[in-house]
């Protein structure tokens, strides 16, 4: 039991991470669309 919580807590905590990185990714491709059309 224990150790299903200590996995599920690690697994949030990945799952945290991915979803930054996607948004810092989804940030980087909106910001060079915006440079394409303003150029």
């Amino acid at each position: 039991m224990k150790k299903q919580i200590i996995t599920n807590q690690f697994t949030d905590k990945e799952l945290e991470k991915k979803q930054e990185e996607l948004e810092k990714l989804l940030k980087k491709i909106i910001d060079l669309i915006k440079n394409y059309l303003n150029h």
